[in-house]
């Protein structure tokens, strides 16, 4: 029986391998700040007074041998205190980084909460990072 198992075990790896089924690379990126377990991200920048400003970073390290391009959706509103554009798609060598710094800035007009999310895209990885900020009082 454990020759028979054995050798099935074998037959359905080289199944697998030969149709292309792999795990998908858990280090091909190295994101900073880390992910969370659910595998997106997540940045509180906290309150922040009216008029002042207070910047995020989100970085990925290419950490293949291949150019990888990346596409960045914002979804993080001008009229919610954020500061950020979605930048063209970019082609990022082995070892150089994608990165977008959003900055909340409120004001007056600003609700006291607000929440959006930067989408990152990639081979075929989707990455959201979700970002919080609030108005101080």
């Amino acid at each position: 029986m454990t020759i028979f198992r054995t050798v099935l075990t074998l037959g359905l790896v080289a199944l697998l391998t030969a149709c292309g089924g792999e795990d998908l690379p858990l280090d091909d990126i190295i994101w900073e700040p880390p992910l969370t377990s659910s595998g997106g991200g997540e940045i509180d920048l906290g309150a922040v007074n009216n008029n002042e400003s207070v910047q995020a970073s989100i970085i990925g390290l290419n950490n293949t041998d291949e150019t990888i391009t990346f596409t960045v959706d914002v979804d993080l509103e001008a009229a919610e205190g954020w500061i950020v554009s979605s930048p063209p798609p970019q082609e990022v060598e082995p070892g150089n980084e994608v990165a977008v710094g959003p900055r909340f800035q409120p004001n007056g007009n600003t609700p006291m909460e607000s929440v959006g999310t930067i989408t990152f895209f990639y081979d075929d990885h989707v990455v959201t990072w979700v970002l919080r900020a609030s108005r101080a009082e």
